[in-house]
């Protein structure tokens, strides 16, 4: 277990575990919030050494992480067109599926997806299901967008993002 104590992050050992394994430091740097709605101790970390008690510095081993996803950034993504444009792109290019449609089956669909650096999306994941082939569709609505990527500290980097993609039938007309 690693516990993050004044910029420093440390292992946790257990009296059998002490006898097994090494303790470990881990000196981490560019250290942010991951998720503010999760834990208050859930970091993300984008430069981690971790240091053998007892080794030197140049047993270290140095790990860099730059391309994990932020939760959180300074300048969030903004589709292309414009943020007004993203819910008229998003209606004008979803298909209610027949299947759907016969079913009755209306709602909004989350999907959370990752903005690369390049604006470009990946990784797209429902995380609010209607129906089976709504979710399909949304997720194919949500894998064309491209956006202007997000930010943190001035530097571009890769971030999730939520696409809300709503499908609602409309009367009959008699």
């Amino acid at each position: 277990m690693l516990f993050l104590s004044n910029g420093v992050c440390q292992k946790k050992t257990t009296a059998s575990e002490e006898k097994k394994s090494p303790d470990v430091i881990v000196k981490t740097t560019n250290v942010t919030p991951a998720n503010p709605k999760a834990d208050i101790n859930t970091v993300q970390i984008s430069e981690v050494t971790f240091v053998e008690k007892g080794k030197t510095t140049k047993d270290q081993v140095e790990i860099k992480d730059n391309n994990t996803p932020y939760y959180t950034v300074n300048e969030i993504p903004v589709y292309v067109d414009g943020k007004k444009e993203l819910p008229n792109y998003v209606s004008r290019t979803a298909k209610y599926p027949k299947e759907a449609i016969k079913d009755k089956a209306q709602g909004i669909v989350m999907v959370q997806i990752i903005v690369e650096k390049d604006g470009s999306v990946s990784n797209p994941k429902v995380i609010n299901s209607v129906h089976p082939k709504l979710d399909e569709e949304a997720v194919r609505v949500a894998s064309t967008l491209k956006f202007t990527p997000g930010k943190q500290n001035g530097e571009v980097v890769r971030c999730y993002y939520q696409v809300p993609v709503p499908f609602v039938l409309l009367p009959a007309k008699k």
